[in-house]
């Protein structure tokens, strides 16, 4: 697995052709994107190798480059042979403040939600657990869980929720 610096990049965007490939989720993609990259989320990646294939150079982008390796590692053996990661997802591209486009301006960032909401989650199940029944600790195993699975598959539950409630639209 190859990867670029997000300065690297930037200078071979203007003289090569290379497809920019997102594989961050939908909100994320809206709240900041590189100019003319593909938006496909990483759970959507398999099946749509055609796109790919029409490339001659991909570099595949997420918010900080786990996502990215993950999407790297769906791709056919032909497609990676052609595919680069880019080494610190759009955080460090962002970080070097390159150009990037906006759908929407971000009032506050989902992750940071998530990261509320799991943490008031955790104390109320803990409070609960000390005050009222010593079963509320299983809350706190259950969010432990989803957090592990989420870090294991890059798919959170609780992100897409948030995605989908009107002060994120």
């Amino acid at each position: 697995m190859n990867f670029i610096e997000s300065k690297a990049l930037n200078a071979a965007l203007k003289s090569e052709k290379i497809l920019l490939l997102d594989v961050r989720t939908d909100v994320e993609f809206k709240e900041a994107s590189i100019e003319n990259s593909v938006h496909i989320p990483l759970n959507n990646l398999k099946g749509t190798e055609e796109i790919i294939n029409e490339a001659k150079q991909v570099v595949i982008i997420c918010k900080g480059g786990a996502r990215a390796c993950k999407g790297f590692e769906k791709l056919t053996p032909e497609n990676q042979a052609k595919a680069t990661v880019l080494d610190g997802g759009i955080d460090e591209w962002i970080k070097n403040n390159l150009p990037t486009k906006s759908v929407r301006k971000v009032k506050f960032p989902i992750i940071n939600q998530m990261q509320m909401v799991i943490g008031l989650m955790l104390v109320i199940f803990a409070m609960c657990a000390i005050f009222i029944n010593q079963w509320f600790i299983l809350g706190i195993l259950f969010m432990g869980c989803m957090l592990f699975i989420a870090g294991i598959t890059g798919f959170c539950l609780l992100i897409n929720i948030l995605a989908k409630m009107p002060w994120n639209k």
